[in-house]
């Protein structure tokens, strides 16, 4: 009996290592979308210069890698479900592995957007299937605390990633960025084949419903594209309304047959719940507040203070360590107190933290940027972390891909949505104050506008002056308008992001109920360990 109890702790050990074993690996695998995104942030000037490709091009390659990853993480998800999630994450590392080389040769802007492309949909596979996994690993009373560590982990990861980017590109160039995503990509992806068991749980009977995820992955790209290009040609502009219709009537025709499907990629009922509907919600704007402000804020800090992409970076670091440090007290918080006062709270950190860099200049001290970083990154977990719990607890175990899924869509899309709406927004008011600034200088638009070409790429060390000759006054008087400028479109966003945020906080506070958590029509998923 005594040999027989022995055995049964010892099994019992064992299985608990390989849960954190295989919890580790799907820390690691999930960090490869924000590193090649870093790479990709931090090298726009250089990538464009050596590719020879156009801004509008450059705009894309920034968006479409989360664009993809939001629009197919529904399907990543489901056929995680239904084909087993070791296989699905380990598919979507080897898919890694290959934008990440693929983007480390390319040769044009156009092969550049297919690898971001084809990253976006290997992270489809890879954040919803890392999220299930872990969830499956625990027992459903440990899931706030471990989702809480997981995101926590992942935000620090956010954090070192772009870091370790920066001096690899700074070192060794762009092209030898793109091998970090692809080496912790395989190393995760091994680590995940290794430590999680054969096939695991899966649903007999469901399908991946293909009509579901390409309607869906045709709106969110014809509406983002079409918000895009807005900023470059125009609101009337043919391809701008032709891209929002064909969003709008794929999106239309995505809710049709949803409705209909016997297997749908999402279940529509589910945002009959109150609860469920309102977090999601919460989420989608908590990453459009995230996702629109750290471009600007990196681009501020560099070309309007004037600091070094590798400082810039460190001084960003602030928002993702707090993020990574209040991980842990969000989940604890979100099993004692319940989703609804945390989500609540952490809006009303990240309106707070928007609200102090709403007055940008070019000489704002820093401090004050730190204690907006830090709000900023404390209200998001606070938010995110509540999101995750409620969606995971709203479906049966079995189900968790499809439910980590919905959660990390709604990130990834208001993410991306964030990068398109408020830069665009950005650009629109930095512009106006732009022109305003320079009207007493006596020059004409027309010669405002050459001048401003030349003095754009210099500031972004592309070119030399392409030729022209800028008198030192007028080079002065333009570089000051250019700070000035963009500090005010960076304003206007975040004044934006604390009226959002504001908003959102009463709707959580009088929308949001406390659900009970859905227990599994089945046996806890038990896809963890191999003996």
């Amino acid at each position: 009996m005594s040999a027989k109890a022995t055995n049964t702790r010892l099994a019992a050990t064992t299985q608990e290592r390989h849960c954190w074993w295989l919890f580790s690996a799907c820390v690691v695998v999930n960090l490869t979308n924000e590193m090649s995104s870093a790479v990709t942030n931090l090298s726009l000037g250089p990538m464009r210069h050596d590719l020879g490709a156009s801004s509008a091009v450059m705009q894309m390659v920034v968006t479409v890698g989360k664009l993809m990853l939001g629009a197919f993480m529904l399907a990543g998800g489901v056929a995680g479900d239904i084909y087993g999630r070791r296989r699905v994450l380990v598919l979507g590392a080897l898919g890694m592995v290959g934008a990440s080389l693929l983007a480390a040769v390319a040769r044009t802007g156009r092969v550049l957007l297919l690898a971001r492309a084809v990253d976006g949909l290997a992270s489809a596979a890879i954040a919803p299937m890392a999220l299930a996994l872990i969830t499956s690993a625990f027992s459903q009373a440990e899931q706030a605390r471990v989702v809480g560590l997981f995101l926590g982990l992942s935000g620090l990861g956010a954090a070192l990633g772009p870091l370790g980017a920066a001096l690899v590109v700074q070192a060794q160039g762009w092209r030898a960025g793109f091998l970090m995503p692809a080496a912790v990509a395989a190393l995760g992806g091994l680590g995940v084949f290794v430590f999680a068991s054969g096939e695991g749980v899966k649903t007999e009977g469901r399908r991946l419903d293909g009509i579901g995820a390409l309607t869906c992955a045709a709106g969110l790209l014809g509406l983002v594209f079409g918000i895009i290009q807005i900023n470059h040609v125009g609101l009337l502009h043919p391809w701008v309304l032709e891209s929002i219709a064909v969003g709008i009537g794929s999106l239309l025709a995505f809710v049709w047959w949803e409705r209909r499907a016997g297997d749908p990629l999402l279940d529509v009922t589910l945002f009959l719940n109150r609860t469920v509907s309102v977090a999601i919600t919460s989420g989608i704007l908590a990453a459009l507040v995230i996702g629109g402000a750290l471009l600007p804020l990196l681009y501020f800090l560099q070309t309007v203070q004037k600091v070094s992409q590798f400082t810039a970076i460190l001084r960003l670091m602030p928002m993702m360590v707090a993020a990574a440090a209040f991980a842990p007290v969000a989940g604890a918080l979100t099993a004692k107190i319940g989703p609804r006062k945390v989500i609540a709270a952490g809006l009303v950190l990240m309106a707070a933290g928007s609200s102090l860099l709403i007055s940008l200049t070019p000489t704002t001290p820093y401090p004050q940027v730190l204690l907006a970083l830090v709000l900023l990154g404390a209200g998001d977990i606070a938010v995110v972390t509540p999101v995750a719990d409620v969606i995971l607890s709203a479906v049966p175990r079995e189900r968790t891909g499809s439910a980590a899924a919905l959660n990390g869509a709604a990130v990834q899309i208001g993410g991306a949505l964030g990068t398109a709406v408020l830069t665009s927004l950005l650009m629109a008011i930095a512009r106006a104050a732009y022109y305003q600034r320079l009207q007493p200088s006596g020059l004409s638009r027309q010669e405002i506008s050459a001048a401003t070409e030349a003095l754009r790429q210099s500031i972004q060390k592309e070119a030399d002056s392409g030729g022209l000759a800028i008198p030192e006054m007028v080079r002065t008087q333009l570089a000051d308008a250019y700070r000035h400028a963009f500090s005010v479109g960076a304003g206007g966003i975040f004044a934006c992001s604390a009226l959002i945020c504001l908003l959102c906080a009463v709707l959580v506070w009088f929308g949001l109920k406390e659900m009970h958590r859905t227990s599994s029509s089945s046996a806890p998923a038990n896809e963890t360990t191999s003996p």
